[in-house]
């Protein structure tokens, strides 16, 4: 249990009386948040997990459900990250749907081996939301794109990015052994951001605000995996992807498949 948090609840009548106050809000939103924040701070997992549970029951036929489902998804993942319940944000994290402004996929291909990966940003964003970005040189991210490794819109970057003076939202890394950016004897790929390095390389900015996702954040946000022959030998070679079954219940991962025509499905 994280250090701050007070040992489960004092006494069931405190839980009920807490619990009581936060149903009388009208927004069936600020109610989820109130008691999944209330649950964080008592240490109650049973009560986190009805609390995902009802959220996850939320229709998302229609563009407006699947907005507002998105919405509340990402605002709980970003409380249960900042409280370090970080298994659960990790699980919910994927389950945030695809609702319009929330996309945004990367894709990246290898040559050498032949793979292909494709990662969605906004669950990413979700995971770090909370935490206080660091700040990244700018030389060794914008490296790539000056030898010719990454493509950008430069109408967007012209038109866009290249009149606004004030400083860029933070960028995000993802760690990856085929990562073409390389900082502090590390490589990562540039998962949003690469028109902001971009633009701050042509403004000489020297420096970007920025997260580094962990390893369990990089593989919450993968969607899919490809590789083709020949494939490398060994125990650590990647077998091709196969579809999971799909299961209704939160703490399972959903797994989908994309591809894309592109290897930037969205703008940065």
């Amino acid at each position: 249990m994280p250090p701050f948090l007070s040992p489960l609840w004092l006494n069931e009548r405190l839980r009920a009386r807490i619990l009581v106050r936060i149903g009388q809000r009208r927004r069936p939103e600020r109610r989820l948040l109130g008691v999944l924040a209330a649950a964080a701070q008592h240490d109650d997992r049973d009560l986190i997990d009805a609390a995902i549970t009802e959220a996850l029951e939320w229709p998302e036929t229609t563009t407006p459900e699947a907005l507002r489902k998105a919405t509340l998804l990402f605002a709980m993942t970003t409380l249960l990250a900042r409280a370090r319940y970080t298994e659960h944000a990790l699980r919910l994290a994927p389950l945030i749907p695809s609702a319009p402004g929330m996309t945004q996929v990367l894709v990246f291909s290898t040559e050498e081996p032949r793979q292909r990966f494709c990662w969605r940003v906004t669950p990413a964003y979700a995971l770090v939301h909370s935490r206080t970005p660091s700040n990244f040189p700018v030389a060794p991210l914008v490296q790539p794109y000056r030898d010719g490794q990454v493509s950008i819109d430069h109408a967007y970057l012209r038109r866009v990015l290249m009149p606004r003076r004030r400083k860029p939202r933070p960028i995000l890394l993802l760690p990856h052994p085929l990562g073409m950016v390389h900082i502090g004897g590390a490589s990562y790929v540039i998962l949003d951001g690469n028109h902001r390095v971009v633009c701050a390389w042509q403004q000489q900015r020297w420096r970007i605000p920025g997260f580094i996702l962990t390893p369990q954040e990089a593989t919450a946000v993968l969607v899919s995996h490809s590789q083709w022959p020949p494939y490398t030998a060994g125990p650590s070679s990647v077998a091709p992807p196969a579809t999971a079954p799909h299961d209704t219940q939160w703490w399972y991962w959903r797994q989908t498949t994309a591809s894309t025509s592109s290897e930037l499905a969205a703008l940065p």
